[in-house]
């Protein structure tokens, strides 16, 4: 990256917090180095959560290395005169402009078209909308009373995790399933928008979940083997073993 300087938003700081002084270590330094062009390497947990902050330093860098572009072929040209002979007024500002179609890609659901129906403001696939309806289902088991959504505006935002996050709709659907189960998380992610929000923290969480059931595992088929070797001496040196229900 050409710029000097970059920005870092304070969202990063609730992903910190969950992580042990270590791991947000590795993830500073994985953010020094992406700035500075180096290769990255990171484990499966802390990625989770570098793979959304580089791709908002790519994003921002693609912004700035264009305006300097801009800039540069201004100046080719001779840049603004100096003192113009007959400086134009700036315009008026329309008191209502109308016919406006604003699409917020940053997920805010502002789209203002009143020749548009609600399909037409989004863009999205029908692995996006059946994803959406699907959260829609499991979230009625937890409150059978809740409204109806704007299933375009959730599309679109299952989009975005896709395009712009980067996230595979595979992914999106495993950490909305452990979310949905958990007894805390259940009752806070309601929307593929408050899903995106919470992504890297709940990829955090859930990972840490899945190691930790692989050592509980781990250690009981390491007791069951060491209970296989006693059993197997008693028959070498006694010729019986003893019962391990009595």
């Amino acid at each position: 990256m050409s710029k000097k300087s970059f920005i870092l938003m304070r969202d990063l700081l609730s992903t910190v917090e969950l992580m042990t002084d270590e791991e947000a270590g590795k993830l500073l330094k994985a953010i020094i180095d992406c700035v500075d062009g180096k290769p990255v390497s990171l484990n499966r947990e802390i990625l989770f959560a570098f793979t959304p902050i580089k791709n908002q330093l790519e994003r921002d860098c693609k912004k700035y290395d264009d305006f300097v572009e801009k800039q540069r072929l201004n100046g080719k040209k001779g840049g603004r005169p100096a003192n113009p002979k007959n400086p134009s007024l700036p315009k008026p500002t329309q008191a209502n402009p109308k016919n406006l179609d604003t699409v917020n890609d940053n997920d805010n659901d502002t789209v203002t078209d009143n020749n548009k129906t609600p399909s037409q403001k989004y863009k999205y696939s029908d692995e996006d909308d059946s994803l959406a309806r699907y959260i829609h289902r499991a979230i009625l088991v937890m409150a059978p009373n809740a409204k109806p959504p704007n299933f375009p505006s959730w599309a679109n935002t299952i989009r975005l995790m896709r395009e712009s996050d980067k996230i595979p709709i595979s992914e999106i659907r495993r950490i909305f399933d452990w979310a949905n189960k958990d007894s805390f998380w259940s009752a806070n992610i309601l929307s593929p928008a408050k899903l995106r929000e919470k992504f890297t923290d709940l990829s955090i969480k859930s990972s840490r979940g899945r190691n930790e059931t692989f050592n509980k595992q781990s250690k009981s088929a390491r007791v069951a083997s060491k209970l296989d070797e006693i059993a197997a001496k008693d028959i070498r040196e006694n010729g019986f073993t003893h019962s391990l229900d009595n």
